[in-house]
């Protein structure tokens, strides 16, 4: 069975991407500010039970 890829990964994929092109420019710390935010709201969306196998 593959695996599941989640709406969160494949946005998570495309910062790292634009992250590592944006090399030291100007635009990294936008970039930077775009993925704690990202972060943040995958961490709203887990339940409970989510947050123990995350920590894990």
């Amino acid at each position: 069975m593959a695996k599941q890829v989640l709406p969160f990964e494949r946005r998570w994929a495309a910062l790292e991407e634009s992250l590592r092109r944006a090399g030291d420019g100007p635009h990294r710390r936008k970039i930077q500010d775009e993925m704690v935010l990202e972060e943040r709201r995958m961490h709203a969306a887990l339940t409970p039970w989510e947050h123990i196998e995350l920590a894990r």
